[in-house]
């Protein structure tokens, strides 16, 4: 939920810059005091008996019961939590995208007016490798970092939607799910490389 804040983030810095600037060092606390609230919450629901936790196959790992019989509340807490995340997901891919496209057309507008003709009729590309560094910098970093994302992410969500549209037990999805588990814990693993 904090990587689709910093996805909003960049898009409004990309994109309204001047809307950016009026934003505080306050607001951007108070949004994030929220989302860790809101998710510290979500994740107590269980404690307070609201929910439960149960070891997943191979018993390695807890959450909420996901392909066994579940009562209702745990139906909806696995539901928020889906929701939550799958749309936190989806919102991150689209603000990454639609701040990578004014970076990409900038790059392709600098490309073009630093070509000069000379008097042979030879075009010249002026230096400009600081911005264009940056430039590109940028736009592999919003690549990996959406690319991650939805990697890690993507498949733990959609075993946990699929889960939740079949009706009875399915023993043969139960590795799916630990190897789901596997790749989203490898997102935290692999976030802070990718801002390195």
């Amino acid at each position: 939920v904090l990587g689709c804040a910093m996805a909003v983030e960049r898009w409004v810095a990309i994109n309204r810059p001047f809307l950016h600037l009026s934003f505080k060092v306050a607001h951007a606390w108070q949004v994030v005091l929220l989302l860790t609230t809101s998710a510290l919450v979500l994740a107590l629901l269980p404690i307070f008996n609201i929910g439960n936790y149960i070891t997943q196959p191979p018993y390695t790992w807890c959450f909420l019961p996901i392909q066994d019989s579940q009562s209702t509340v745990d139906k909806y807490l696995v539901l928020v939590f889906l929701s939550l995340g799958l749309t936190a997901l989806i919102i991150s891919l689209l603000c990454n995208i639609l701040s990578g496209i004014p970076l990409v057309k900038a790059r392709m507008k600098s490309r073009n007016c630093y070509r000069r003709p000379s008097a042979h009729g030879v075009h010249h590309v002026q230096s400009s490798s600081m911005f264009c560094s940056l430039d590109v910098e940028m736009l592999v970093q919003l690549a990996a970092v959406t690319v991650v994302s939805c990697v890690c992410w993507g498949p733990f969500f959609i075993n946990i939607l699929m889960k939740q549209l079949t009706w009875g037990p399915n023993n043969q999805e139960k590795g799916f799910t630990l190897q789901s588990v596997r790749m989203a814990s490898w997102n935290q693993i692999l976030d802070p490389w990718v801002y390195i």
